[in-house]
């Protein structure tokens, strides 16, 4: 009965959001439309990850926000791990990947939250968020890093606090960016001014968002050239531990790409 409610009310989401914003034929059998394109939602088992990526999981609402879902479902025969992700069916190149997000990503001990892109046409590059302590309660909780296969595994990274040390009443609002250029990638993770608290604010001038870290590499070993990357969107489940929520969810208000003039 679950089940068939939840089938309903994801149809009816979809059929909603679809006459709003005049949404063409989605190039996928499993899709979803959100900030002005069409996504593939994964429908499958991860044997890596452990992990069961559900459609139903993925879902954009009547104002046009994305909600992930990560659900940990218990049984006499031990835990199942349900999952959301979802991959642009557009490829795109150099210029700005901007991710606005509902949620405390500062509190994902289990699961990790990542809005990344990757280069699937050759599997070479991967440009990571993530936000997840990894099962630690001590580790910071935030992760900028990026990946090359050419054709050994290489990675570097760093760590940082997502929200800092920032008093912040819900809803928790983040904005995080990768800028992607020919010869260098930046990151930046921001909060808007006004979701600070009113005395904070008073103090803060000519500012719409405080930069919570930020992080540049320009080691060409991870930086695509003349290759596009696909932006996805990933809440799922790293540690398989029995502590914490057995359901989590984070929102993406928008996702904006903006190339950069002599793309």
């Amino acid at each position: 009965m679950k089940t068939l409610r939840f089938s309903i009310k994801f149809l009816f989401i979809f059929l909603l959001t679809t006459g709003l914003y005049g949404i063409k034929e989605s190039p996928f059998k499993d899709s979803l439309f959100f900030s002005g394109e069409w996504w593939h939602i994964f429908s499958n088992y991860d044997p890596l990850s452990n992990n069961f990526f559900d459609k139903r999981l993925a879902y954009v609402d009547s104002s046009g926000y994305l909600h992930l879902m990560a659900i940990r479902e218990r049984s006499a025969q031990g835990a199942r791990f349900y999952s959301a992700g979802i991959k642009s069916s557009s490829r795109k190149s150099f210029g700005i990947y901007r991710f606005e997000v509902i949620g405390r990503i500062n509190n994902l001990l289990n699961n990790c939250f990542a809005p990344f892109l990757y280069d699937w046409d050759m599997g070479v590059y991967e440009v990571d968020i993530e936000f997840s302590k990894w099962g630690n309660p001590l580790h910071p909780g935030g992760n900028y890093c990026v990946h090359s296969w050419r054709p050994q595994h290489i990675r570097k990274g760093i760590t940082f606090k997502p929200l800092n040390d920032y008093k912040i009443q819900d809803p928790v609002v983040s904005i995080h960016y990768i800028y992607l250029y020919p010869d260098s990638i930046k990151f930046k993770s921001s909060i808007p001014v006004y979701v600070l608290p009113e005395s904070l604010q008073k103090t803060i001038k000519d500012q719409q968002e405080i930069t919570i870290s930020k992080w540049k590499i320009t080691d060409k070993n991870f930086i695509p050239q003349h290759r596009g990357l696909y932006p996805e969107v990933y809440l799922w489940w790293p540690v398989k531990k029995n502590t914490g929520p057995d359901t989590v969810e984070i929102i993406v208000k928008k996702f904006e790409y903006i190339p950069f003039k002599d793309n």
